[in-house]
């Protein structure tokens, strides 16, 4: 395997203790960032401790998005706060009133935190992955944190309560970062657990920005094929020339390229197998939006309403609204999502 030199991004919170306001500092602590002409980064993670008595567990399971347009920097919270029994069941479910969404005022606490009210009473199993799909949540973000709290549930259960550094408290984390070096694009992540298991990883997309182009809809091509290689703790362990094509908005050359990566990754998250690995950036369609997010910033990052217009197609498939932030009008909530009121938006 080929050794290469990667830069580290920076994590967010880095250590706990667990008389800390968890929300407070996922929501206001300062950020580094690797590049400012590529501003882009994913912060996410679950944090798990026991309730008095034994009683089962409160799990914080969030994201924070940055994303750099023009001089200005965007911070977008999306924060679930879970309390589950000692069966498994969910118990009670809050969105935390810092959500916010890529699309501002439309992605409504109150509406999410209905949806999100819906889980009450599952077990976290396969059942509850089944009822986290973007159709279920109407908002991916919302996916990707509910679909890492299966995984950082299962890793905490396994490692049990004895065999953490801090009794009770379990955490992991993760930031994916963009830079730029050339014309090569990196997407850079690290993920740690309680601070003593550390995974570094990257997406090397080798001469990109001479290839690349988006189309009248806002969605990206790469026409001829770019060299992608994935680099795991500094070493590349794959490389394809994939071409960056959308199908339905699920770009599948590409798709298939982290598929074939995905069981080397996570047998560094975990290596017995058992568990399936969704706490991570690297879940294809996230993964597919940071990489969009990376690429139209470093290009059009001086222009605001293009670079919206390209998360906008992100958001839709087929010029269907899939969840919503994608959506244009009063109309397309009516036939997509009837539960979504204007009510919700002014909290009436």
């Amino acid at each position: 395997m080929e050794s290469v030199s990667v830069r580290q991004p920076f994590l967010l919170l880095n250590t706990l203790d667990k008389d800390e306001d968890f929300i407070k500092k996922i929501v206001e602590k300062n950020y580094n960032l690797l590049d400012d002409d590529v501003a882009m980064a994913r912060f996410r993670g679950n944090i798990i401790y026991q309730l008095p008595g034994n009683t089962g567990v409160e799990i914080i399971a969030w994201q924070r998005n940055i994303l750099k347009v023009r001089s200005g920097y965007s911070s977008a919270p999306c924060i679930l706060v879970l309390r589950v029994n000692e069966s498994g069941k969910i118990e009670s479910i809050d969105v935390d009133p810092s959500f916010r969404g890529s699309k501002g005022i439309v992605c409504s606490h109150k509406y999410f935190d209905k949806v999100v009210k819906k889980l009450i009473g599952f077990k976290i199993d396969n059942l509850y992955l089944s009822k986290t799909k973007t159709s279920d949540t109407h908002c991916f973000h919302l996916t990707e944190v509910l679909r890492g709290v299966f995984t950082a549930y299962k890793i905490f259960l396994n490692e049990g309560y004895d065999k953490l550094e801090h009794p009770g408290l379990f955490y992991e984390e993760e930031n994916l970062n963009s830079y730029v070096e050339g014309n090569d694009l990196y997407l850079s992540g690290l993920q740690a657990y309680n601070n003593n298991k550390l995974i570094q990883y990257a997406l090397k997309f080798e001469d990109i920005f001479n290839k690349v182009c988006f189309d009248e809809n806002g969605a990206m091509h790469v026409y001829n094929g770019v060299k992608v290689d994935f680099i795991l703790n500094n070493e590349v362990v794959k490389s394809k020339i994939v071409n960056i094509n959308p199908k339905d908005n699920s770009y599948p050359n590409f798709s298939e390229f982290i598929v074939e990566c995905m069981p080397i990754f996570e047998k560094a998250i975990e290596a017995s197998g058992k568990f399936k690995i969704f706490n991570t950036n690297t879940y294809i369609f996230a993964l597919i939006g940071l990489l969009t997010q990376a690429v139209a910033v470093k290009m059009f990052g001086h222009n605001y309403d293009y670079v919206f217009y390209i998360i906008n197609n992100i958001q839709r498939i087929n010029n269907v609204p899939s969840c919503i932030g994608g959506l244009l009008n009063q109309d397309e909530a009516d036939r997509f999502f009837p539960e979504f009121k204007f009510s919700d938006i002014f909290g009436i």
